[in-house]
């Protein structure tokens, strides 16, 4: 990455909704792991090309929020792939909001929020670059009476899409978060985006 592309990285601010069953205080993390590894260290690998229609919690408290958004029918998916394939590769990514957004409160109310600069956490994570996606990829929408394209190709290299149509940054598999990222509880990220302009 050059120094360019490192400065224009350390202006976007990246969001990060974490579904937990506390609202009090909870153990910050120091990696995020994807649905997929999560699924996996509870011995429930399967459920990874099944959609969840209802949240997922685990016994640690964290848990995976519901995949409702996600509509078959429509999708328009790439030659040889499927909605199994789909939910397998959307669960190996641990996703990021690039713009805050009101409406975040509906969907997200009950999640923590953990907030940090791109350019940090690629200096944390060398080997396991910053992936993007055009689209809200678990909640395919239909426009103008086309369905929304999903295939093996649905998270591109951040390099290759302009900043303007990445709605969605991912990393495979797990994350390290930086020490100065910042953690919000419930109450407070609400409170505090309502006061300033996230």
């Amino acid at each position: 990455m050059n120094n360019t592309t490192a400065q224009k990285n350390n202006d976007i601010w990246l969001y990060h909704f974490m579904c937990s069953k506390k609202r009090g205080i909870i153990k910050r993390p120091r990696v995020l792991f994807s649905a997929a590894r999560s699924l996996e260290a509870f011995g429930m690998s399967e459920e990874k090309t099944r959609k969840r229609n209802s949240p997922l919690c685990f016994l640690d408290g964290r848990g995976l929020r519901d995949q409702r958004p996600l509509h078959e029918g429509n999708i328009a998916f790439a030659p040889k792939f499927d909605m199994p394939q789909l939910l397998s590769l959307i669960s190996e990514h641990v996703f990021f909001w690039p713009k805050f957004k009101k409406n975040f409160a509906k969907r997200y109310g009950d999640n923590w929020l953990i907030r940090c600069r791109l350019a940090d956490l690629e200096k944390v994570n060398p080997g396991n670059p910053a992936r993007c996606c055009r689209y809200n990829s678990g909640a395919p929408r239909c426009s103008g009476g086309r369905k929304s394209p999903r295939g093996p190709d649905l998270f591109e290299p951040l390099a290759n899409v302009p900043r303007r149509k990445v709605v969605e940054i991912v990393f495979r598999g797990s994350v390290s978060l930086p020490n100065d990222c910042e953690f919000f509880s419930p109450d407070e990220w609400q409170k505090k985006s309502r006061a300033d302009n996230w």
